[in-house]
């Protein structure tokens, strides 16, 4: 996982000390927790701990981070799989602009799919 989150190369040997663990252990831990079938999982309540994040990429399913309200009817911004990050929204969605309100710190966005008012 922290391979991947540096965006280094994985090497060969490590590849296939993780097909092995996957057959011992890995997969059977993602059918218990029930995301074996899953290939990203998707996270946006609130914040998450980054090592959370590095727990489910270690088990092989990427765990990606978005931003949204009820208001901009669901998800506004995420991080593209190819470029996790912990702690981070990711950069708009391309139906949305957004940008921080320097006087309050609040986020703000605006796209066909934001509620008026």
């Amino acid at each position: 996982a922290d391979k991947v989150l540096a965006q280094q190369p994985v090497g060969a040997w490590l590849k296939i000390q993780y097909r092995v663990a996957g057959w011992l252990a890995l997969d059977n831990v993602r059918k218990m927790i029930g995301i074996h079938r899953s290939r990203v999982l998707f996270t946006g309540a609130a914040p998450i701990s980054p090592e959370l994040i590095k727990w489910y990429l270690a088990l092989g399913v990427p765990m990606l981070e978005v931003w949204g309200m009820t208001e901009t009817c669901g998800g506004s911004s995420g991080v593209p799989a190819q470029r996790i990050k912990p702690g981070t929204i990711g950069p708009a969605a391309a139906f949305n602009e957004m940008k921080i309100d320097p006087a309050t710190g609040e986020i703000l966005v605006r796209g066909k799919n934001v509620f008026a008012g």
